[in-house]
């Protein structure tokens, strides 16, 4: 499926079937870490903390990318930067919309790209 430009992924990592051993297993690109592990990251201590920084750093350690879902705050925000998880998605973004909604917000989406002069 890579070689046809297919990226794969693990959806609500870390709840119901999904392990470690899938980490390991699988040849899967993305890991989404489960909204349940995210809910509780701004709270200081949290076991969530412990949990979601070493799976995104043993998924870095496996060349794997971690989507952070169910985010909502920009607390949980500061510290998914923090532990260098790339990717959120969650209500602090936006909420889920149709197909026609989405596509018009990605018409007024306007791109900023690096100047490299």
């Amino acid at each position: 499926m890579r070689e046809n430009g297919i990226c794969t992924s693990i959806d609500d990592f870390g709840t119901g079937y999904s392990s470690l051993n899938l980490l390991k297993d699988l040849d899967v690109d993305i890991i989404k870490l489960d909204k349940s592990f995210i809910s509780n990251i701004q709270d200081a201590p949290s076991a969530d903390k412990i949990v979601v920084k070493n799976v995104v750093e043993m998924a870095r350690a496996l060349d794997k990318e971690v989507i952070a879902e169910g985010v909502e705050a920009e607390t949980q925000v500061d510290f998914l930067k923090d532990i260098q998880c790339q990717m959120a998605q969650g209500f602090l973004y936006d909420k889920p919309l149709p197909h026609d909604a989405f596509e018009e917000c990605l018409k007024n989406i306007t791109i900023y790209q690096k100047n490299d002069n």
